[in-house]
């Protein structure tokens, strides 16, 4: 990486810790930068690059929605075998960028839902899902696989699984299986208000949607 690229990178990584979204939005080049920051081991960092992501593709939306289509094409990009380097959370970020950008939402949506095939995303398409699950054409259309998911082994895939087909009202209380309904397993949940993780039992984060 070259030195210039190298103290841009660590600037933005200083403001993303300081949460300080309105100055990393603004930088020439942020997007490229935040995309680098998703390869981080630092858990926190990463979801503020997501948020910051939501961020500029909302500044940028109207003066070149071809620039934010760009990058979402990106993430869809590194959510296959063929591109050689996977972005665990590019589902996440998508799902994201969509939220922040309604009017990409019925271009994008189900493509991201559909990428719950591709077994390394599950979990993070599972999340997507809850996290859009209120648009609930999308959901719908996809509800039959979402509710293989909530059987998944994974405890995290079904979790949210469930809260994405509760949050679109395909399923009740009713039909949710005693496993799920009573699971005390802790789930870190980033908090796009607060900015910070907060800590949320599955059985709880259920009964929000219930």
């Amino acid at each position: 990486m070259a030195r210039g690229s190298a103290k841009k990178k660590l600037k933005i990584r200083e403001w993303l810790l300081n949460r300080d979204t309105a100055r990393v939005v603004t930088e020439p080049r942020a997007a490229s930068v935040l995309l680098s920051v998703l390869f981080e081991d630092d858990a926190l960092l990463r979801w503020r690059a997501i948020e910051a992501l939501g961020a500029w593709a909302k500044l940028t939306i109207t003066s070149n929605p071809e620039k934010v289509r760009e990058i979402v094409r990106r993430m869809f990009w590194a959510m296959n075998d063929e591109s050689g380097g996977f972005i665990w959370m590019a589902p996440q970020t998508v799902a994201y960028i969509l939220r922040c950008v309604p009017t990409l939402i019925d271009e994008y949506g189900l493509m991201l839902i559909s990428k719950m095939r591709e077994e390394p995303f599950v979990t993070g398409v599972m999340w997507a899902a809850y996290y859009l699950g209120d648009q609930k054409h999308i959901i719908s259309k996809w509800s039959d696989e979402i509710k293989v998911n909530c059987k998944s082994d994974i405890p995290e895939a079904r979790i949210y699984a469930t809260a994405a087909l509760l949050r679109a009202e395909v399923i009740t209380k009713e039909k949710i299986d005693a496993k799920i309904l009573n699971d005390q397993r802790i789930l870190e949940e980033y908090d796009f208000e607060k900015g910070e993780f907060v800590s949320v039992s599955a059985s709880n984060f259920i009964a929000s949607y219930c």
